[in-house]
């Protein structure tokens, strides 16, 4: 493996964890992206160490024999790559806070995990210094267009991470169905008696985020106790402090899922956002690799 410190540094700029691609020109879309590529070997299980930052989790990797700590980001749709030179298309990538900026994509011939080789799929480079400086060994985000090509039983209580080929959800875990747009995930929620589509974004270091001039976050304001906050956001510029609204709601629905007493977040953002805590706070979670999500069920 080659040492981290010796990647170059590149350009461009991203601001927030999560990525929802803007295609131009003869770029090819998000989700012909994310299915670009292969796995070797097509049979594997492999079990591996996992920490979490601000409830994300982090496993270690590596990109063109480059390792380094990624996060795994199910609101990204290419894997993002710190500073890593890329010759591809020039292409526009929206942030998480609605920011547009200019970056690289290519095809990478492999990005490995344990023993598991994701070949020539596609990945972003930029510069995310200010990530690798909260972050030690970091090196990117792990994205749809690995995520979706694999199985990954998240572990939060024993802070492990199982990537299998089988994709069969372990027993006691409940499905949630998910349904995927511009190679992202998205789940629907019953929020106050309100259907909500939320993107399933592990990038994100929340609950469960609602824009704040949504009608739905009018009503729950109307019915519910909400505390103005000053928190600690988690982005490409470092933690920045933010204003939100904080409340819990008594019951959320997550697909025929239910969970009681869930924070969440009124704030200025574009879209409603289910995140890394509240994925946390299950403590098991199965990806289905381009699939839905299964979560562990309540213990009675």
């Amino acid at each position: 493996m080659l040492n981290r410190s010796k990647l170059q540094r590149g350009w461009g700029l991203l601001r927030g964890l999560a990525l929802v691609m803007l295609i131009a020109g003869c770029v090819p879309t998000a989700p012909d992206m994310v299915a670009t590529g292969h796995v070797e070997p097509t049979e594997y299980e492999a079990r591996l160490p996992m920490q979490t930052h601000h409830g994300t989790a982090l496993i270690t990797a590596s990109a063109q024999g480059i390792a380094g700590r990624f996060v795994l980001d199910t609101g990204a749709a290419l894997t993002v790559l710190d500073r890593m030179p890329l010759l591809g298309e020039r292409l526009a990538v929206q942030s998480a806070t609605g920011d547009e900026v200019a970056m690289v994509a290519a095809t990478v011939e492999t990005v490995r995990v344990g023993p598991v080789a994701f070949r020539h799929s596609y990945a972003a480079s930029g510069d995310l210094s200010m990530l690798a400086e909260q972050i030690p060994d970091f090196l990117g985000l792990l994205g749809q267009a690995v995520l979706a090509k694999a199985n990954w039983l998240i572990d939060y209580e024993r802070g492990e991470v199982t990537l299998r080929s089988d994709s069969r959800p372990p027993e006691g875990m409940e499905a949630v169905s998910v349904h995927y747009r511009g190679g992202l995930p998205y789940v629907v929620l019953d929020i106050d008696g309100i259907t909500v589509e939320a993107l399933l974004d592990s990038g994100a270091s929340t609950y469960l985020t609602l824009p704040r001039q949504s009608s739905v976050a009018q009503r729950l304001q109307q019915k519910y106790d909400f505390v103005e906050q000053v928190k600690t956001r988690l982005t490409i510029d470092g933690a920045i402090e933010q204003r939100v609204s904080a409340g819990t709601l008594p019951v959320l629905g997550v697909g025929v899922v239910q969970r009681r007493d869930v924070p969440v977040e009124l704030r200025d953002t574009e879209r409603p956002r289910l995140g890394a805590r509240f994925l946390a706070a299950q403590s098991r979670i199965f990806l289905q690799g381009g699939a839905d999500i299964w979560l562990a069920a309540p213990q009675r």
